[in-house]
């Protein structure tokens, strides 16, 4: 060494060891994220998680809760109201959907509820209706025609958010591809 202690060349070495461990699995392409969902997949599609079984069945009515949610916050930070945290996008939460997900070997029951197209469908049908009545409202008063104005606002901000979850999701699916 130079001039080193005894117990600070050991602990470059062992630095050093570390730090090639680090570049040769980097090099390797080792997948960590496969990795995070191998050590929890044995532990949560045991029996002892049996509960779990059906947790792709809870994802929809989450997701309206996250969009309701999604729109309160934008609403409020529009508004600017005090003390009301800044939330323009939360992908956490999503990328933890699709964790658990895989985890659980879900992906397929849960494309298989065709969930995000339901909600396009119902969307869709939602501002036809609005669309409708708009067309037969020729002499409404104008707090009817503002009223109308707002309900389609709030529809088409609805499916912009709606959009946002399914894109999140999808994307965070991708990460844990085998």
């Amino acid at each position: 060494g130079q001039g080193l202690s005894r117990e600070t060349e050991d602990a470059l070495r062992n630095l050093d060891e570390c730090i090639d461990d680090l570049t040769a699995k980097f090099s390797e392409g080792t997948d960590f994220f496969q990795l995070l969902v191998n050590v929890f997949a044995t532990q949560l599609r045991g029996a002892e998680q049996a509960h779990l079984a059906n947790f792709y069945a809870i994802i929809p009515p989450l997701t309206i809760n996250f969009v309701d949610h999604m729109m309160s916050c934008k609403d409020q930070l529009s508004k600017g109201k005090r003390g009301v945290a800044g939330a323009f996008s939360d992908d956490g939460f999503m990328l933890g959907v699709a964790y658990v997900l895989k985890v659980l070997d879900q992906n397929s029951k849960f494309d298989s509820l065709h969930w995000f197209e339901s909600v396009n469908l119902s969307l869709r049908d939602e501002g036809r209706g609005l669309d409708r009545q708009r067309g037969e409202k020729k002499r409404a008063t104008d707090e009817e025609m503002q009223s109308l104005q707002l309900a389609v606002g709030r529809l088409k901000a609805r499916q912009v958010e709606n959009d946002l979850v399914y894109f999140t999701l999808s994307g965070a699916c991708v990460l844990f591809k085998s």
